[in-house]
Formats: C-alpha cells, structure tokens, sequence
C-alpha cells in the first residue's frame, strides 16, 4: 500500500487525513472529501490540489466537510457537504455554485446536512439528508425539487424518513436503504415504493433490517450486506436467499 497523509510542510499533500469520500470521474481524476477541503489528485505529478471556501468569494466551494461527490452527464461534480448543502462544480470554469435549503422556497432542498448525492440515467440528483428529513429527486435540467417523505396514510410512500443511500440497478430502479429499517425499492416514474424488511418468521425475507451496502454484480444480482445479518442476495422472484457464518465451517 501507498498512502497519503496530510504533512502540514507539503502544500501538495492530502489536505485533511479524515476522509469521507473518494470519487473517479469519466475522465480518471480521483475526487477526495476531506473534513477540511475537497482533493484533487493527479496521478501523473502524484500530487494533490485543494479547493477551499473562500469566504469573500461566492463562487468557491460553500464548505470544507466534504461527504459525498457524484458527477452528471456534463461532467458537474455535485458535492454534498456537512451543513452547507450541495455544491455544484463546473469543472471547465471551476466555479462552484450553492443549493441551500430555504425555509421560504419550497423548490429548494429539504435540509443542508447531507449524507449521500447519487445522479441516475435520467440526470436526476438524489439526495439524502441527515436528520431524517425525507429524500429529495432534483432534476437538474429543470431545476425543480421532488421531496419525497413518509406519510403513514400512504402504502406507496417511502417506509420512513430516515434514508441514509440511494442507488441505481441497471434496470433504472432506485434502492434506498432505509436508517429505520431494510430498504426501499422506487420506480420513480410511478412515485411508488416497496419495503423489504427483515421478518423474523419469513426465511425469506431480508437478513437484517441494518443495512450497510448495495451492490450489484455483472449478472445483475443485487446484493446486501448487513451489520450483523450476514449478507441477502435479492432474487428474480422478489425474495431473499441469505448468507450467515456458520459454526465450525470453514
């Protein structure tokens, strides 16, 4: 291993040693989230650039907690930060521009502490929020807000508002893994969503209700790996073949 450490005599160094996030974009740079700046690396010099908020000019990053990068059709990296909402970055004019939850404008984001940004096929921004708040669906061409929230009168509604991770499958569906219980399955064009939660008298069902990761392989399985659940691969008809350590078996 080769690592990379913040050494406050090396202004090419990583900035921050608290990493959140590591991204690639299509063009092979690799994005680093730090407590304290986002890194830019670059493999041929092997060193490191940093953008930071400068406070007296509004085109600079809006935070250094950096948490979560994604990047759009355009080649925009959408930043999410700690408090300060999500960041969009022009890479061409290296301009950053701000969307901040506004108490008084309903197309604006739910909350400004964000946990996850993840952009689908249909260059929708997805945003999950810390404070159990709901998801947000942006749509970045149109520049219009979808919140999505729990309402217990709804079946079709999110499970709850406490959604930590979105992901898409290679089917354009959207998983969601719910803070409060399993995941969620979308097909956003219908507005709708299906739980799967953990039921102790089904073996079928999901492991676990604390899910850790989605994932899917090249033969579009979609697997999920639990914290103390072992991992539930999920099946062509809607259930759940689950994996746990067994005693004694190597």
């Amino acid at each position: 291993f080769t690592q990379y450490k913040h050494y406050s005599n090396n202004l090419n160094s990583l900035s921050n040693n608290s990493v959140w996030t590591v991204f690639v974009d299509e063009d092979g740079l690799i994005w680093v989230g730090t407590e304290n700046g986002l890194n830019k690396y670059n493999k041929k010099t092997d060193k490191f650039s940093c953008y930071k908020n400068q406070p007296n000019n509004a085109n600079s990053i809006s935070s250094n907690y950096i948490r979560t990068i994604t990047e759009d059709k355009e080649g925009n990296l959408w930043i999410g930060t700690k408090n300060t909402g999500v960041d969009k970055f022009d890479k061409k004019t290296k301009t950053f521009t701000n969307y901040r939850h506004d108490p008084n404008d309903s197309n604006s984001l739910l909350y400004n502490e964000i946990l996850h940004v993840m952009v689908d096929r249909f260059d929708n921004l997805w945003i999950c929020y810390e404070g159990s708040v709901g998801i947000d669906r942006y749509n970045i061409k149109t520049n219009t807000f979808k919140h999505y929230s729990h309402n217990p009168k709804d079946p079709d509604s999110i499970s709850s508002n406490d959604i930590l991770y979105s992901f898409e499958d290679n089917t354009g569906i959207i998983w969601l893994i719910d803070g409060s219980g399993g995941i969620d399955k979308c097909v956003w064009k219908q507005d709708a969503f299906k739980n799967y939660s953990h039921n102790p008298k089904d073996p079928s069902s999901i492991s676990s209700n604390n899910i850790i990761k989605l994932y899917e392989d090249k033969d579009k399985n979609i697997w999920v790996g639990t914290f103390r659940g072992g991992l539930s691969l999920f099946t062509k008809n809607g259930k759940f073949e689950n994996f746990r350590p067994i005693t004694n078996d190597p």
